[in-house]
């Protein structure tokens, strides 16, 4: 609250910075054609005196609702890197004239229902997606009504729009490759559902790097990542049991990880020893594994703020440039690596549909 207890304003920003009213304002948009020393100064500025946009201001002005939607699978509300994602997105949208609306959608169906009712009541003025299909509804819906938003992950239509994402293609491949090394002949993938873009990426990257090497290479039938750590057990369980437990797994996430690590030592399974473990993890999510284990970073909390930055710049230009970013997996001790795409680079060469 500013001095005399009156709401902080963009003229009281202005004032402070020496910065015109609509340069303030353009500033907090999101504009990025100023310099950075003056973007910072005004974004302290807004901070120092709690400068908190009117919305139903901004709304009746500008017909905007200073919201952004993110719609996500309920059943990923326990996993950190999501928690990670959302405060980066949060983070990078305060001193901007936007905030964070999350949507847990219990189905594929209420996920393309509240899409559709987002985007024709205007409830928000962009939205961020998670987990993409190839042929996406949601994705093709607003992209044939030209509604600002942006995927965590591709689809068949990524070409043509914003994302961003981790190369799972790359990962897999390089995981079994670490296998491989590691005196794996046998290794096996924990899968999502096969209906999801980065599950295909995952198998394909696996299987190139397992035709390389002369071993094999395959999904866990019968159970995904998505179906519970109960099930990933007794799936587990099952291979040990009937001698055909493969010796190296490819793992989705840290959390995942720890929990296979429990259950194989178990049934008398030891990394390093009987089987050699791969997994993907945030560098934020505080588990930590042995030598045995080769671990590769995806950063939630870089891919959330460049979520942000990417659904800001397309809210406030219909015609700027795409925004596509590939994380590439690098070991965990590495700092994250990343590839800004091209339009025609976006599917990338490994994304046909798989033979």
């Amino acid at each position: 609250m500013s001095a005399g207890g009156r709401r902080p304003t963009l003229k009281t920003i202005a004032a402070e910075t020496q910065l015109s009213t609509a340069a303030v304002s353009r500033i907090l948009r999101g504009d990025k054609k100023f310099s950075e020393k003056t973007i910072q100064m005004v974004h302290e500025s807004a901070a120092r005196v709690g400068y908190i946009p009117n919305q139903a201001g901004v709304k009746l002005r500008t017909g905007r609702t200073g919201l952004i939607a993110f719609v996500f699978p309920s059943e990923l509300s326990s996993e950190a890197m999501l928690g990670e994602m959302i405060n980066s997105i949060a983070s990078s949208l305060k001193g901007t004239d936007h905030r964070l609306t999350i949507y847990p959608t219990s189905s594929e169906d209420e996920q393309k229902s509240l899409v559709r009712e987002i985007v024709d009541n205007r409830l928000a003025d962009g939205v961020i997606l998670n987990r993409v299909r190839p042929e996406d509804e949601r994705v093709h819906f607003m992209m044939e009504r030209g509604f600002p938003f942006i995927a965590h992950g591709r689809s068949d239509y990524a070409p043509q729009h914003d994302f961003v994402d981790f190369d799972n293609y790359e990962y897999a491949r390089r995981a079994v490759c670490d296998l491989a090394d590691a005196g794996c002949r046998d290794i096996k993938l924990l899968a999502p559902p096969m209906d999801q873009f980065y599950a295909v990426e995952l198998m394909r990257g696996g299987l190139d790097a397992a035709r390389e090497r002369g071993i094999a290479f395959s999904s866990i039938q019968g159970v995904s990542f998505e179906n519970g750590l109960g099930a990933i057990a007794a799936a587990l369980t099952e291979l040990c049991v009937a001698g055909a437990c493969p010796d190296g797994l490819v793992l989705p996430s840290g959390r995942i990880c720890y929990f296979v690590l429990r259950t194989l030592q178990k049934g008398g399974v030891f990394t390093g020893r009987n089987i050699h473990l791969a997994t993907k993890d945030s560098p934020e999510s505080g588990y930590e594994f042995d030598d045995a284990i080769f671990v590769y970073s995806e950063d939630a909390w870089h891919a959330g703020a460049n979520l942000a930055t990417g659904l800001l710049r397309r809210i406030n230009d219909s015609k700027a440039p795409l925004f596509q970013v590939l994380d590439q997996p690098v070991p965990a001790h590495r700092k994250i690596a990343s590839a800004v795409l091209s339009p025609q680079d976006a599917l990338g060469e490994h994304s046909a549909p798989l033979a």
